[in-house]
C-alpha cells in the first residue's frame, strides 16, 4: 500500500474538496470515479523519488545545500528566467544531485527514455 492510498488527501486539491473522490478513485478504480492525473499516478508509484525530492527541497530551504549552475550550459537559477533542477541519479542519496537547467534536465530524461526503448 502506498502513501497515496493511505492518504488520499495528499492528492486532493489545496482546499481538500476532492479527498473523497480521490479516495474512491484509488479504492474502487471503477468507471464512475475520477481519474488520477499522470503526475499523481507517478507520485504514488515512486515513493522513494518523492522522498528524495522532498529532502532536497527541505535542504535547499534550510540552506544545507546550495543550488548550483547548470552543469551543461552554466545557467544560474533566477537569472534570465532560468530554473535549475536537481537531478537524482540515485534516490538513496537525496542530496547528491546534478544541477541542470529545465531544458537540459528534460533532454537527459528524453535520452534515458530513448535508451529504454532501444
Amino acid at each position: 500500500m502506498t502513501s497515496c492510498t493511505r492518504n488520499p488527501a495528499a492528492l486532493a486539491g489545496a482546499d481538500g474538496a476532492d479527498v473523497e473522490a480521490v479516495g474512491k478513485a484509488i479504492d474502487t478504480l471503477d468507471d464512475s470515479a475520477p481519474r488520477l492525473s499522470p503526475q499523481a499516478k507517478w507520485n504514488c508509484s515512486n515513493p522513494k523519488a518523492m522522498w528524495a525530492h522532498a529532502a532536497l527541497r527541505s535542504a535547499l530551504r534550510k540552506g544545507l545545500i546550495e543550488r548550483g549552475p547548470c552543469e551543461v550550459c552554466g545557467a544560474v537559477h533566477g537569472e534570465d528566467d532560468a530554473v535549475i533542477h536537481g537531478h537524482h541519479e540515485d534516490y538513496e542519496k537525496p542530496l547528491a544531485v546534478r544541477w541542470l537547467c529545465r531544458l537540459h534536465h528534460r533532454q537527459l530524461h528524453a535520452a534515458d527514455r530513448d535508451r529504454e526503448v532501444a
